[in-house]
């Protein structure tokens, strides 16, 4: 499940701060955010320095997405465990010929 709010308060990134992102999320899980994007913000809670963080590409687009727990409350899941379901996410929408989001909130 995706949960955004709209954007409010300065972040370290240049577009937010200039106000280009359209909506920001706030949750406690782990979150996957498209590079090069500029709709969805992470929130200063996903801003680094974090505890891991990764780049996972699409196998079949090659869009390529950061995954990382909220840097305050950490997650219960592992950067692997991440991965693998975003990996499965991602291949599932493609084998429903479904569009990628530009974010994602994992378990954790």
């Amino acid at each position: 499940m995706l949960l955004t709010v709209t954007c409010a308060g300065a972040h370290n990134s240049t577009n937010m701060a200039k106000g280009k992102y359209e909506t920001t999320i706030r949750s406690l899980s782990p979150l996957a955010v498209r590079k090069g994007q500029t709709r969805v913000c992470g929130g200063q809670e996903y801003a680094p320095p974090v505890p891991w963080s990764a780049v996972v590409q699409c196998k079949s687009c090659e869009a390529e997405y950061l995954v990382g727990p909220n840097r305050i409350y950490g997650s219960r899941t592992t950067e692997a465990q991440c991965v693998q379901q975003l990996e499965e996410i991602l291949s599932e929408e493609h084998s429903r010929n479904h569009p990628h989001q530009d974010a994602y909130e994992l378990d954790g």
